[in-house]
C-alpha cells in the first residue's frame, strides 16, 4: 500500500514553516546562552522576542485550525504556488518594525529556553493541522489578520513562516549590539 503524496500547497506551506523554525533554531544554537535573556538598550531582549513568536504562534495557530476545520467538507482543485501571493502583504524580511498588539506582547517573563519550547509546541500544532488537512480547499476559507486583511487556510501558515524570519532577523541584530557590532 502506497501513501498519498501531500498535495503540493500543504508541501509549501509545511516546508516554509518547517525551514523558519529550523533557521532560527540554527541562530539561537551561535548565540551565546547569556545574551538570550541580556537587555538591550531600546526595544525586546532575544528571549521576550521568541516569547512573542510564541504568543503569535499559537493564537494564529488556533485560527489556522478553525479553518483547517472550516474546510473539512472540501477538497482541493488549486496546485498553485502560494509564495508570491504573500510578498502583497507586506510581510517582507528584513522590514521596518512595528508594534506589536497587547495580546501577543512578551509578558510572561520566560527565559529563552522556555520561550522556545512553547514556540516548538505551538509550532508543531500548527504543522500537524496543515498535514491533517491535505487534499483541503484551505484556500477557500479565510479569516482577517489585523494588519494584513482577510488571509486564506494557506496564507495564515505562510504568514507565521514570513513573521518568524522577521524575527530571526531582529534577533540577529540584536545578538549583533550584544557582541559589540561582531557578525
Amino acid at each position: 500500500m502506497t501513501a498519498t503524496p501531500l498535495p503540493a500547497r500543504i508541501i509549501e506551506v509545511t516546508s516554509a514553516l518547517t525551514e523558519a523554525q529550523r533557521d532560527l533554531e540554527a541562530l539561537l544554537d551561535r548565540i551565546p546562552a547569556a545574551h538570550h535573556d541580556a537587555p538591550v538598550a531600546a526595544g525586546w531582549t532575544i528571549a521576550q522576542v521568541i516569547e512573542h513568536l510564541a504568543r503569535v504562534e499559537d493564537g494564529s495557530g488556533r485560527v489556522v485550525s478553525k479553518l483547517c476545520k472550516a474546510a473539512e467538507h472540501t477538497e482541493e482543485s488549486d496546485a498553485s504556488p502560494l509564495t508570491a501571493t504573500m510578498a502583497a502583504l507586506g510581510v517582507e524580511v528584513p522590514s521596518t518594525p512595528l508594534d506589536a498588539p497587547d495580546m501577543v506582547q512578551p509578558q510572561e517573563g520566560l527565559s529563552a529556553a522556555d520561550a522556545l519550547a512553547r514556540l516548538r509546541e505551538a509550532r508543531a500544532r500548527v504543522v500537524r493541522a496543515l498535514l491533517d488537512a491535505a487534499g483541503r480547499a484551505l484556500g477557500g476559507v479565510s479569516h482577517p489578520h489585523p494588519r494584513l486583511g482577510v488571509l486564506n487556510g494557506y496564507q495564515w501558515g505562510l504568514f507565521l513562516a514570513l513573521h518568524q524570519r522577521r524575527h530571526t532577523t531582529q534577533i540577529a541584530g540584536i545578538a549583533r549590539a550584544l557582541a559589540g557590532g561582531a557578525a
